[in-house]
């Protein structure tokens, strides 16, 4: 029976077995060189050992996620314990779930070869990006299970439709309610499946059995934290806080200008500008390697019952790849080249909807068709968040993969309809090469700077991770000091964050302030955070220069909380000055 599975799906097997390869490569290649010992990616790493110190989550701990992927890699220290290195690997085998997801869906709709050239692209350009969004070591490990979740659900409730399985649809519930305990980020995409899947007209157990599936790890997630002590009051504190963030100054601020999320008329000036450098360097591009594959699979010569020798083929292929002009790829090689993609997919959308509409063409639609159109929506509600923009630097390595491949799927399987003098074979294997040499220029993008930049270790005793040598020598000069001076019953600040250094010297941070950067700061008040720091001082603070104009800010001290650095000049003195590069970190202790 296993023998004849292989030999039936023998390239399949082979794909996969292909970019499982890439993905240990890139997985040796990148090790410790992602993320960030500065940004958020800290918080990852303290916030699940503060759990197991005995600190409960939304209590002693403030968060705006759900707590789902905390509990998770709490669970990871306890069996493979307390380090970086099994933070990467739990990144690891999560960014393995949701390549193998994505290889699935997009298996459903386009042909192996888009399927593996689509996910090495995304393999490349998001999983192991070296900005925080990464996939192994990211900014929210909140962010990343949710993904994966969330794919697992729309993976399964397409299966549901196309082989009438209800219990499918059960499953792909559970997956959404996982998701969602993870993180809200895919809340829209819930209501849409229970829409979609009240469309197959289930029995009532399998509604019932849907919708306990659903709510079953949300209420099992938290009713852990309430055994371990969480009360009404924090958790209802905690949901304020949250249905708070959205109305802050210096959120809408990152919204806009970094993420995306609301209309800019300068960004939309960037994004036609984007896609018209898009558009055009990946026609030529794909113009000229469907000119070539057309000519090597020598159609006209075959309808007359001749044909190039093999040999022919393959020296005009390596010819043709040496002198092809990869530049028109390189050019379109970077974070914002695709900040035009969710704009573009709606309008596509839209355009699906009005032909089906006023041509009747829904009518004439195979069940297949149908599907897709929903699959479509379910990649625009995957992306909304970056709709106006688009950053492959933030939240869109995450939004990429669904809008992408239904937007290549369209154009692959949709588009030879309206030009008949395409080759369809052609021209889709045409647009696997371009995505797998765009593939190529990404993976060098993200070496080169992973290489060049973050080259100078942070070595601690619970892992190591590689950054640039401003950060790196400042946190470790402040690491020794801290580690050897603060004792394990005194505990230290980091403003405005740098949860890292807590987490490599076993050292609590503050509870409740444990990151001021902007967003934080606004929401408590700074009044009430110096009261806070007065009834309650760490025997240390860290402070630095980290750049705050994402939100609106130059760095503490000049323009932001200003109140709490004064209460730091008068309350404390200065221990260490260290600075490199422009970058200055300040140990401090109590007087």
């Amino acid at each position: 029976m296993i023998s004849s599975f292989c030999q039936k799906n023998r390239t399949e097997i082979v794909s996969c077995c292909f970019l499982l390869l890439i993905v240990c490569i890139f997985a040796i290649l990148f090790w410790g060189r992602q993320g960030s010992m500065l940004v958020d990616c800290g918080r990852e790493a303290y916030i699940p050992d503060a759990m197991l110190k005995g600190q409960v989550l939304y209590q002693d701990i403030l968060n705006v996620y759900g707590p789902l992927s905390y509990q998770i890699n709490a669970s990871l220290y306890l069996l493979l314990g307390i380090s970086l290195d099994t933070l990467f690997m739990a990144g690891l085998i999560q960014t393995l779930v949701i390549l193998a997801t994505l290889y699935l869906i997009f298996r459903i709709f386009a042909s192996q070869a888009i399927s593996i050239s689509l996910v090495f692209f995304i393999m490349a350009s998001c999983v192991y990006s070296v900005w925080i969004c990464n996939y192994i070591f990211p900014y929210s490990y909140a962010m990343l299970y949710a993904l994966g979740f969330f794919l697992l659900s729309v993976l399964l409730c397409l299966y549901s439709y196309k082989y009438h399985l209800p219990e499918m649809g059960v499953l792909s519930c559970f997956f959404m309610g996982m998701s969602l305990a993870c993180k809200y980020e895919y809340s829209f995409y819930c209501i849409f499946l229970f829409i979609f899947l009240g469309f197959l007209r289930w029995k009532a157990k399998y509604w019932i059995g849907s919708i306990l599936a659903f709510v079953s790890i949300p209420c099992l997630s938290f009713l852990v934290l309430f055994g371990q002590g969480l009360t009404w009051n924090s958790f209802l504190e905690a949901m304020n806080i949250f249905w708070q963030l959205p109305q802050l100054k210096s959120i809408q601020i990152f919204y806009k200008e970094t993420v995306g999320l609301f209309y800019d008329q300068e960004i939309f000036s960037i994004n036609v500008k984007n896609l018209l450098e898009f558009g055009y360097n990946a026609c030529l591009a794909i113009g000229l390697i469907y000119i070539l594959l057309l000519f090597v699979s020598n159609p006209w010569l075959k309808s007359r019952k001749l044909s190039l020798p093999r040999y022919c083929q393959i020296f005009i292929l390596l010819l043709a790849t040496w002198l092809f002009p990869f530049s028109w790829i390189s050019e379109i090689s970077y974070v914002y080249s695709f900040s035009w993609l969710p704009a573009v997919h709606a309008i596509v959308f839209v355009f699906l909807l009005c032909l089906g509409y006023y041509q009747k063409a829904w009518k004439n639609w195979d069940a297949h068709k149908k599907l897709f159109l929903g699959f479509y929506f379910m990649s625009f509600l995957s992306g909304y968040k970056g709709f106006f923009f688009l950053n492959l630097s933030v939240y869109g390595t995450y939004s990429l993969p669904l809008l992408l491949f239904s937007l290549v799927v369209f154009l692959v399987e949709f588009f030879p309809q309206f030009f008949p003098f395409l080759n369809k074979k052609i021209w889709q294997a045409a647009w696997a090469v371009f995505f797998f040499f765009l593939g190529i220029s990404f993976a060098l993008f993200n070496l080169q700077k992973a290489y060049l930049e973050n080259v100078y270790p942070f070595a601690t005793e619970r892992g190591t991770i590689y950054g640039t040598e401003d950060l790196a020598f400042t946190f470790s000069k402040a690491y020794e000091y801290l580690k050897e001076n603060c004792d394990a019953r005194s505990w230290f600040l980091v403003i405005p964050e740098g949860h890292i250094l807590n987490f490599a010297s076993d050292r609590f941070s503050h509870p409740r302030y444990h990151s001021l950067i902007p967003p934080y700061v606004e929401l408590m008040g700074e009044e009430n955070i110096v009261k806070s720091l007065m009834h309650c001082p760490p025997d240390y603070i860290v402070v630095h220069n980290m750049e705050l104009d994402s939100y609106g800010f130059r760095s503490i001290g000049r323009d932001f909380a200003l109140k709490i650095y004064r209460f730091i000049q008068e309350n404390y003195k200065v221990e260490m000055r260290l600075a490199k590069n422009g970058f200055v970190l300040f140990v401090l202790k109590r007087k």
